[in-house]
């Protein structure tokens, strides 16, 4: 067991389903659900203080066959205005959207003229012809003027790749700056069965976290059943970012941190706070049932 990690609370959100990615921003979180038809704002004690529609439908999940798959979120800046970035998996033709919304005066600015939504087919089919041969994109971060995006692998196709490009890339799709990397993961087993699922940079300490979690499904559009979650940290990650490769230094185990995390699915991550002694960190779980799972996790650094 990672002694330097600690769960300090997890909750349950039955109203809320299939979480994907999650934010902190200035006091709340921003909880991303890939067929949810809103976003869901919470306070720092996980409650509820408002949502924000994107989508209409009648019920609370969008059939498969039928949502965006909003996969990963981050936060970044364009023209001085902070946005919030929500990235489709792509793995379906209406899955290769992206949705832009601005944070005004500390909040989610979501109106018909400021919500905007993008495709990506083009960018898309650029990173097909350079070799991967399945799409499914899970995690967002930016890193300096730049912006990652995590392709999951799954049994079929087992290679977990992160793409780097350009914070604005669907504005210049065919020109965009364009550069896949294969993420390397330690121990030979896992290597081919974990999936990777979210991205979360640590600017303060050059430090990136991803989450991984192992299903049993051969493809990017069915779900499987859920194994163990872990945290890979990669260290100095803008120095190996220059290579055609990124390796991940340590693999943390969540299920062996402590039980609650059995058979849950690590979708989202987000930090909260970093000082000299800790780090407080936030996750949410899809179930893949119409629930979510929130849990606080402290890094004693």
């Amino acid at each position: 067991m990672d002694s330097n990690f600690r769960l300090l609370k997890t909750q349950l959100l039955a109203d809320f389903p299939s979480g994907s990615s999650i934010i902190f921003y200035k006091g709340q979180f921003y909880i991303i659900g890939d067929d949810a038809t809103c976003i869901l704002v919470l306070d720092r004690s996980y409650q509820k203080v408002d949502s924000v529609q994107l989508f209409e439908y009648p019920d609370k999940r969008i059939p498969k066959a039928h949502k965006t798959d909003f996969e990963g979120a981050t936060i970044l800046t364009i023209d001085g205005i902070e946005y919030i970035l929500i990235v489709g998996s792509a793995a379906t033709e209406l899955r290769k959207r992206i949705c832009l919304i601005p944070l005004l005066n500390n909040k989610l600015g979501v109106k018909a003229q400021t919500t905007l939504f993008f495709e990506t087919q083009v960018f898309i089919n650029r990173i097909q012809d350079q070799g991967i041969k399945e799409i499914n994109i899970e995690g967002v971060c930016t890193i300096g003027n730049e912006l990652l995006l995590g392709n999951r692998g799954n049994r079929t196709n087992p290679t977990n790749h992160i793409i780097i490009t350009s914070q604005n890339f669907w504005e210049h799709q065919e020109d965009a700056k364009l550069k896949i990397l294969s993420l390397i993961i330690p121990g030979t087993d896992l290597q081919n069965i974990v999936g990777l699922s979210e991205l979360c940079y640590i600017a303060a300490s050059d430090l990136l976290l991803i989450t991984l979690t192992s299903e049993n499904t051969t493809n990017a559009y069915d779900d499987g059943v859920i194994g163990d979650s872990y945290i890979g940290l990669i260290e100095n990650v803008s120095e190996q970012l220059k290579d055609t490769t990124l390796t991940i230094n340590r693999m943390v185990n969540l299920s062996q941190i402590d039980s609650r995390f059995k058979n849950e699915k690590i979708e989202g991550i987000c930090v909260e706070f970093i000082s000299s002694l800790d780090i407080l960190i936030h996750l949410i779980t899809d179930n893949d049932t119409g629930e979510s799972r929130l849990f606080t996790l402290k890094w004693l650094s």
